[in-house]
C-alpha cells in the first residue's frame, strides 16, 4: 500500500554519500567464499512468505570503457536495463519474460548502476525463489538479447535521463566534475542517453554488451545475498546448483583514481541549485590513509556529532544562532581515498556572518576531533557497531540487502574504528577543501556539460579559523540509544481481543505465547479539534513536531498524523513502556512556553517554505491527487499563512480545547491482559467519562472525488507526466480479493504497453492509494519526451483493451497470481512487526465500520480469492476504470516555467 507521502523525496543530498551501516557474522548468516570466486551470504527466515535474492556485480559506470575501444558513455547502464529483458523458461518450460515471471509470482525487482557497481534485488515468492536463481545464473552464463530490445532500452535509458535533470543530486554532481581530476571516469555521462549511443550502430553495441558482460558479469566479480525461509542447507544446494557453477575466471580490475587532486585544492564551487536559500558542504580528501580506514575514522566522528541535549554538539551549534542544520557524513570518493563531508544550512544570521559562521564550524570540527581520541568512547563505539550488526532484522527489506552487498564485496567486513590521528589533523591545519556552495541562483557563463548547471570555479581564500565563537567540550554520545535495529518481537500471539471499551479509552491486546519478549504499543488519539479550521491543522502540525522531540530519544517511537489526530508506537519492556506513556500524558498536557512556541513555529516555516525537491516529476501530481481528495489538505501557502498568523494563546485555546475532547485507542502487542491494563494506567489523560461522538470517515461506497475530470498542473520539473485515479470501493471481502488479485497484473501490462512496447515513457506503474476513507487506484506514466496528452490517450487506449487481456489470461497464470496473494494473506505467515500491523489495521476496520469478525479479515478474503475466476476479474476492473458512472481524475503535468510551480484546473472534461 503507497500513500502520497511515500511517494515523495523530502531533503536535498549534498553529501552524495551513503549512510554507515555495521555488519557482524551472526548464527543465522553464512557468509561462503566459492571455488569460483564468488562470494555469498545466506539467512534462513522461517517465519518469511518471500524470499530475497541480491546480487552486486562489481562493475559500473567508471568501467564503460571496454579494453581496446573507445568510451561508451551509459555502456553500465543499458547493460542493467537489457539484462532485465532477457527471458527465461518457467517450471512449466513456458517462455517468459524476466519481468513476467516475476509479476506472476508476486515479485518485483530493484536495479541500480552505481560508479563501481550495478546491482539487483529480487523479492519473489520463496516456491519460486530456487528456479529464480537457476535461471539468473543462466542469464549471466550465456546473455541472450536482440538489437530490437536495445534499441528499446536506449529510449528508455533516454527518457530516464530526461529527468535526471530534475534532480538535484544529479544536477550538483555534473557541477562537480568541473573540480574533480581531468580525464577521469567521473567525468563522462555515466547515465547515458540517446546522444551517447547515437555514434554506434545497433550491431556494435550488441558486440560491445557483449563483451560488457563476459568481462565483468563472472562470478569472481559478483557477490550474493539470499533470503529465504529454508534452512541454511537447503539455500546452500540452491546457491551451489545456480551461482556457484559459474564459470571460474579472474576478477575484473576496476580500480581507478581518486577522484580529486590534492595539488588544485583548496578551491571554491559555486553552483546553482534547486535551493530556497544558499547552502554549503566542504569536502576533504583524507589523503594518507586507505579509503577503508577514512570511512571508519568519519563513522567515527559522525558518532559524535549524534549526541543529542545540553553540551552535545548538534546542540551547542544551534545555541550559536547561525545554523539551521549541520551534518558531517561520508563525501564522494573513488578509488582508494575517502572523503569527508561537512554540509550546513546557516540560519539568517549565519547568512548574514558567513565567515564567522564557517570558521565556528571549522573549530568545532577541530575540538570534536581532539576529544574523539579518548580510547574509551572509541571502544563503546566499537562495541555498539558490533552489537547492532549481530542483530540482523527479523524482517529484512531491500535497503539491508543493498548495504549488506556493499559489505561482504569487501575483504573484511568486522567492525572497527579508526581514531583521529596527527594525519587527519595535519590535514585539517592544511585546509585542502574544496568548498562547495549551493545557490538559488548564480550568474555565471560556465555550465555543466549535461544538464547546463551554472558554475563558478574559484580559488579558496585562507581559511584559517581567526574569529570562531567559542564552544564548550561536546558531550560524548555515550547514552546513544540504538534505533536502527530493535529486539525481535514476539512471533507468536494471539488474536486481538477488547478488554476494555468505557467512556472515551478503548484497549485492545494480543497476548504472547512467550513472556519476557519485547511488547509493541500502538496509541492513537482521536482529537476533533485538528480538523476544525485551517489555522487549527497548522497548529496541529506544530504539536506534532513538539511531541516528536520530547520522545526523540524512546527507541523506535514512531508518530503519524491520521484524519481525526494522531497515533504514536512504541517499543520495549512493560516497565520501558510505562515510564513513556506516563511521559508522553505528561507532554500532551504541558503547555508550551511562548519562546518554545515561536521556535517551533519558525522551524516549520522554514521547511514548509522549502522548494519540493521532487524526485520524479509524478509526484508533483501525487500532492495535487491529496490535495483533490482531501478538501481539508491544505497547500503549502495556506500552512505558512495560517501558522504565521498565529500566537501564543492560539495553541492553548487547542491544546485546551483538543484534551477536553480527547478519545483514545490502545493496542497491545504481546502482552497479557493484565499487563495491558497496567499499560493503560500510566496513561493519565483527561478523558472523558462517556463515549464522545466524533465524525468519522466517509462509507466508502459514498462519492470520493470532490474534484473530478481533468485537472493540467505546471511541474517543478522538466519532465511530463500523467497520473489518472479511479476509486476502487473495497466494502466487502470479495471487493478485497478481486482488488488485490488485479493490481499486479494491471502494473505488469500497463508498464509493458507505455514503455516495452511503445516505448512512450520510462517512469511508468500502478500504485493502490490510500487516503485517510479514499481508496483507490492510480496509473502513472512520466517521459521526457512525450506530451501529457500522448500518455492520457495512451493510457485510454489500454484500458480499454485490458479486458480482452483478461479474458485470455491463462488459467496457469492466474493460479499463480492466486497462490501469491494467499500466501501474503495468510496472517499465520506474519510475525513480529508485520503481525502488529496486521491486527491494528483489522482493529482499524472495526471502528471504521468496514466488515469484520473474529474471524479475520483476511481470513474472509482467502476463501474470495479461491472462488475467483478471470470473469470475475474483468467485471471487476470494467466497474472501475469504464464505469461511466464513476468519473475519476485525471491529472496531466508539463514542465515549469518560472522559479514556483503553479495549478491550472481547467472544468471537469468527461471522458
Amino acid at each position: 500500500m503507497i500513500s502520497a507521502d511515500r511517494l515523495r523525496t523530502v531533503a536535498l543530498a549534498c553529501s552524495l554519500g551513503l549512510a554507515p551501516f555495521s555488519f557482524a557474522a551472526d548464527i543465522d548468516r553464512h557468509i561462503r567464499e566459492h571455488d569460483n570466486g564468488l562470494r555469498s551470504l545466506n539467512l534462513s527466515r522461517p517465519d518469511r512468505a518471500n524470499a530475497l535474492i541480491g546480487i552486486q556485480i562489481n562493475a559500473g559506470s567508471f568501467q564503460d570503457a571496454l579494453p581496446s575501444r573507445n568510451t561508451i558513455p551509459g555502456l553500465a547502464h543499458l547493460a542493467e536495463h537489457v539484462f532485465l529483458r532477457q527471458t527465461i523458461r518457467d517450471e512449466g518450460r513456458e517462455i517468459l519474460e524476466l519481468r513476467d515471471y516475476l509479476a506472476l509470482n508476486g515479485g518485483r525487482v530493484t536495479a541500480k548502476t552505481g560508479h563501481n557497481t550495478t546491482y539487483f534485488i529480487f523479492e519473489i515468492q520463496h516456491r519460486a525463489a530456487p528456479h529464480l536463481l537457476r535461471a539468473l545464473a543462466r542469464l549471466i552464463r550465456q546473455p541472450q538479447f536482440s538489437t530490437a530490445i536495445i534499441a528499446s532500452e536506449i529510449s528508455a535509458v533516454d527518457d530516464e535521463f530526461g529527468f535526471l535533470k530534475t534532480k538535484a543530486h544529479w544536477l550538483l554532481q555534473d557541477a562537480l566534475k568541473a573540480a574533480t581530476v581531468d580525464g577521469h571516469p567521473f567525468r563522462h555521462n555515466g547515465a547515458g542517453n540517446r546522444e551517447s549511443f547515437s555514434p554506434y550502430s545497433l550491431d556494435y553495441l550488441q558486440s560491445a554488451l557483449q563483451a560488457f558482460f563476459s568481462r565483468y558479469y563472472r562470478a569472481a566479480n559478483l557477490s550474493l545475498i539470499y533470503v529465504s525461509p529454508e534452512n541454511r542447507t537447503t539455500q546452500n544446494k540452491h546457491i551451489a546448483l545456480s551461482f556457484g557453477s559459474l564459470p571460474s575466471l579472474p576478477a575484473s580490475n576496476t580500480a581507478e583514481p581518486e577522484i580529486f587532486s590534492p595539488d588544485t585544492l583548496p578551491r571554491r564551487l559555486r553552483v546553482q541549485a534547486p535551493v530556497s536559500s544558499p547552502q554549503f558542504t566542504l569536502l576533504l580528501p583524507l589523503q594518507g590513509a586507505s579509503r577503508k580506514t577514512g570511512e571508519n575514522l568519519i563513522d567515527y566522528l559522525r558518532y559524535w556529532t549524534q549526541a543529542t541535549g545540553a553540551g552535545s554538539w548538534q546542540q551547542q551549534l544551534a545555541d550559536t544562532g547561525l545554523f539551521r542544520q549541520v551534518a558531517l557524513s561520508r563525501g564522494i570518493a573513488t578509488g582508494d581515498q575517502a572523503t569527508l563531508s561537512l554540509h550546513w544550512v546557516p540560519s539568517a544570521q549565519g547568512l548574514n556572518s558567513p565567515e564567522l559562521t564557517r570558521d565556528t564550524l571549522l573549530q568545532a570540527l577541530y575540538t570534536l576531533a581532539k576529544q574523539a581520541r579518548n580510547p574509551a568512547i572509541a571502544d563503546h563505539f566499537k562495541v555498539r557497531r558490533q552489537e547492532q550488526g549481530a542483530q540482523s532484522p527479523n524482517y529484512i527489506e531491500s535497503d539491508h540487502v543493498y548495504q549488506w552487498l556493499q559489505k561482504i564485496s569487501q575483504a573484511d567486513g568486522t567492525a572497527s574504528v579508526a581514531l583521529p590521528d596527527d594525519r587527519f589533523f595535519s590535514l585539517l591545519e592544511k585546509r585542502r577543501w574544496l568548498l562547495i556552495e549551493l545557490l538559488p541562483t548564480l550568474d555565471s557563463s560556465h555550465r555543466s556539460p549535461l544538464f547546463s548547471v551554472p558554475w563558478q570555479l574559484l580559488p579558496l581564500p585562507d581559511l584559517s579559523t581567526t574569529n570562531p565563537l567559542p564552544l564548550s567540550a561536546f558531550t560524548p554520545p555515550v547514552k546513544l540509544k540504538e534505533t536502527r535495529t530493535l529486539p525481535q518481537l514476539s512471533s507468536s500471539v494471539s488474536r486481538p481481543e477488547k478488554i476494555f471499551s468505557e467512556g472515551s479509552l478503548e484497549i485492545w491486546h494480543a497476548a504472547s505465547t512467550h513472556p519476557n519478549e519485547q511488547i509493541m504499543l500502538h496509541l492513537s488519539l482521536d482529537i476533533p479539534e485538528f480538523n476544525l479550521s485551517q489555522n487549527d491543522r497548522a497548529l496541529a502540525e506544530l504539536w506534532l513536531s513538539a511531541l516528536k522531540i520530547t520522545t526523540r530519544d524512546f527507541p523506535g517511537r514512531r508518530w503519524t498524523r491520521h484524519p481525526n489526530g494522531m497515533r504514536v508506537e512504541l517499543r520495549g519492556s512493560i516497565a520501558t513502556l510505562q515510564q513513556q506513556l506516563a511521559s508522553i500524558s505528561e507532554d500532551l498536557q504541558t503547555a508550551l512556553t511562548e519562546a518554545e512556541f515561536e521556535s517551533l513555529k519558525t522551524r516549520l516555516i522554514d521547511d514548509w517554505r522549502q522548494t519540493p525537491d521532487y524526485r520524479f516529476a509524478f509526484e508533483a501530481l501525487v500532492d495535487q491527487l491529496r490535495v483533490a481528495l482531501q478538501p481539508e489538505h491544505d497547500s503549502r501557502t495556506d500552512r505558512i499563512a495560517a501558522l504565521d498568523t498565529s500566537v501564543h494563546s492560539d495553541w492553548l485555546t487547542l491544546q485546551q480545547q483538543s484534551l477536553a475532547g480527547l478519545r483514545a485507542t490502545l493496542f497491545v502487542y504481546g502482552a497479557d491482559r493484565d499487563s495491558a491494563h497496567r499499560l493503560s494506567q500510566s496513561l493519565e489523560l483527561p478523558l472523558a467519562a462517556t463515549a464522545i461522538e466524533q465524525e468519522r470517515p466517509g462509507s466508502p461506497s459514498e462519492s470520493l472525488i470532490p474534484s473530478q475530470g481533468l485537472q493540467r498542473t505546471e511541474l517543478f520539473s522538466d519532465a511530463n507526466a500523467l497520473l489518472r485515479y479511479h476509486p476502487a470501493v473495497r466494502q466487502s471481502a470479495s471487493d478485497e480479493a478481486r482488488y488485490q488479485l488485479l493490481l499486479p497484473l494491471l502494473k505488469r501490462q500497463y508498464f509493458a504497453r507505455l514503455r516495452e512496447q511503445q516505448q512512450l515513457a520510462y517512469g511508468v506503474t500502478v500504485v493502490p492509494v490510500e487516503l485517510d476513507q479514499h481508496q483507490g487506484l492510480a496509473l502513472i506514466a512520466q517521459s521526457a519526451t512525450s506530451s501529457p496528452d500522448t500518455l492520457h490517450q495512451a493510457t485510454e487506449q489500454f484500458l480499454k483493451d485490458f479486458p480482452q487481456w483478461l479474458n485470455t489470461l491463462p488459467e496457469a497464470q492466474l493460479v499463480q497470481v492466486k497462490s501469491q496473494l494467499l500466501t501474503e494473506l495468510d496472517s499465520a505467515a506474519l510475525r513480529g512487526e508485520k503481525l502488529a500491523e496486521h491486527y491494528w489495521s483489522e482493529i482499524t476496520r472495526q471502528r471504521i465500520a468496514v466488515e469484520y469478525s473474529g474471524s479475520g479479515w483476511n481470513d474472509k478474503v482467502q476463501r474470495a480469492v479461491n472462488a475467483l475466476q478471470a470473469e470475475d476479474l474483468s467485471q471487476y476492473f470494467q466497474s472501475i476504470f469504464l464505469n461511466r458512472e464513476q468519473e475519476g481524475l485525471i491529472l496531466e503535468g508539463w514542465p515549469r516555467r518560472g522559479n514556483q510551480p503553479e495549478v491550472y484546473s481547467s472544468e471537469a472534461k468527461k471522458r
